[in-house]
């Protein structure tokens, strides 16, 4: 084989390297893995029957209303106190805010707490296991997220 040929040959596998390389980081990109919803998440290790996916969704429409109201509140409250950067006197009114802010997180995990308890009263005894084991990852399931890489 002369060194055209092989230069040649090698040249189109250095390409066909390459592009694999493109492809696998394109399709390997964690940020563009599509998390999974929780709701999936919980009816499939739990291995819900359809009576109990009906009271799960019951259970999501009360929690995410509740936590809907939270949140708004929590927005309120923020605004509240970051209009008080706009005076320099506001220093009791901004305590104020703060402890209500954390009064209000504190609700969202009763909210959050009571959720994952009722979940747990409507398995059934051979589901409990698994409900259990699923407790090791609700933190990470229902925690923050984490951020991009962005330049400020």
């Amino acid at each position: 084989m002369n060194k055209v040929k092989l230069y040649g040959v090698l040249s189109i596998l250095l390409l066909c390297l390459n592009l694999f390389l493109i492809w696998f980081f394109i399709a390997h990109n964690p940020q563009r893995i599509k998390e999974r919803d929780p709701r999936e998440v919980f009816t499939e290790k739990l291995h819900f029957d359809a009576n109990q996916k009906e009271e799960f969704d019951k259970l999501i429409k009360w929690h995410r209303g509740n936590i809907n109201v939270s949140e708004n509140k929590i927005k309120s409250l923020k605004e509240q106190l970051y209009s008080c950067l706009q005076s320099d006197n506001n220093t009791s009114l901004a305590d104020s805010l703060i402890v209500e802010l954390g009064k209000e997180h504190e609700h969202i995990e009763v909210i959050h707490y009571k959720h994952f308890s009722d979940i747990k009263k409507m398995c059934k005894p051979d589901q409990l296991t698994d409900f259990y084991k699923l407790t090791n990852d609700l933190a990470k399931l229902f925690g923050p997220r984490p951020l991009r890489n962005e330049k400020h």
